[in-house]
């Protein structure tokens, strides 16, 4: 229920991914604390949802709530899956973005500037990079592994899920989106990005009337997180209002550990959030970020 007083079409909704209560989450739900949003948690069935209830007494402004759980898994539907919770539950109260985010993002902007910004609600935020043979390999075969809980961590596994599974698939020319095309009869090309985004309600509209397309396409898939928005969105759309995902990420192979080195080049930016924090690596850094944005917005 909303009950600000401020219109839904105008309000945010904070959607995010969390397996670990952290320092930094903390941080970041007393900075989006504001009449003008609205918060959504979904904690991995794994994480101890004890540990999050301290946030009903922190967040007074936002409405906060906590949606079904299921268990995820890194580079597996479940990870999409519940973004497609967070989706669902969040677009019953229509709001006018959702952005999506995990325990270890912190917006770099205060609520005034990214309201203001966005206030005309013209475009999407997403990540899109250019399409690797990987891209094409995740989407085009059918991967049976991911949902395993030691799919990240054992090449064992992952070698197995290759020789058992993938190669036949190559040899037999299986490929998922053969003979899949858009509305417009054009043949659907895979795309790979972040999956941390900001969609207006039009959009997430969309993406929910295609939920059994997802399921279809995406289940089983390798990544399927990283590639299941851009993939429909370039398809479906023409991209003239998709602008890049506004997210501060240094991404090595996987996304760097942001420290205070790099405190002014991310706060100097034109990005609204940027990932990745940790705590037991550098504190500080989360601390600069926090008292500026609270400075700035208690100064307004």
């Amino acid at each position: 229920m909303n009950c600000s007083g401020f219109p839904n079409n105008k309000r945010h909704a904070y959607l995010f991914l969390a397996y670990k209560n952290t320092y930094v989450l903390e941080k970041t739900l007393r900075l989006i604390d504001d009449e003008r949003n609205d918060i959504y948690i979904h904690v991995d069935l794994k994480s101890n949802i004890s540990d999050f209830e301290i946030y009903r007494g922190i967040v007074k402004k936002s409405n906060l709530y906590f949606t079904k759980r299921i268990n995820c898994h890194w580079a597996a539907f479940s990870q999409l899956n519940a973004t497609l919770i967070l989706l669902e539950e969040a677009s019953k109260n229509h709001y006018a973005y959702y952005h999506l985010l995990s325990e270890s993002c912190m917006p770099i902007k205060t609520q005034n500037e990214i309201h203001s910004e966005l206030a005309q609600c013209k475009y999407d935020y997403i990540e899109t990079k250019d399409v690797t043979f990987n891209t094409e390999k995740w989407n085009r075969y059918y991967y049976f592994l991911t949902e395993n809980r030691f799919y990240r961590t054992s090449k064992l596994i992952k070698g197995l899920s290759r020789i058992i599974f993938i190669i036949p698939q190559k040899l037999v020319g299986i490929d998922r989106w053969k003979n899949c095309k858009n509305q417009f009869g054009e043949k659907i090309a895979p795309q790979w990005g972040w999956n941390w985004f900001s969609l207006r309600d039009e959009t997430v509209s969309f993406l929910l009337s295609k939920k059994e397309f997802i399921k279809k396409h995406f289940k089983r898939t390798h990544c399927p997180d990283e590639c299941c928005i851009p993939t429909m969105l370039f398809n479906f759309t023409d991209m003239k209002q998709v602008k890049n995902s506004k997210r501060n990420i240094v991404f090595d192979g996987k996304p760097s550990v942001l420290t205070v080195d790099d405190y002014d080049r991310i706060m100097q930016s034109d990005d609204f959030f940027a990932r990745k924090f940790d705590e037991n690596k550098d504190r500080d850094v989360i601390d600069r970020v926090f008292n500026a944005l609270k400075g700035e917005a208690n100064d307004k």
